[in-house]
């Protein structure tokens, strides 16, 4: 279990909003590996989670 999951850790939207990119370097010449595309997908999926989380909480203030 980790802080998040006990309930330790509070998500907050930040104002004025601080926006920032991540980015990934992929292949140009093939395809990404499956482990690579599996990746992707829980990093969209945490942050698609996060800023949910985000949202609800700034409905409730």
């Amino acid at each position: 279990m980790n802080f998040a999951e006990m309930g330790r850790v509070i998500l907050r939207p930040l104002h004025p909003e601080q926006p920032f990119r991540y980015d990934l370097l992929l292949p140009a010449l093939r395809e990404p590996s499956r482990v690579a595309m599996q990746f992707l997908t829980l990093v969209e999926e945490r942050f698609a989670e996060m800023k949910r989380r985000i949202e609800d909480a700034s409905v409730r203030e």
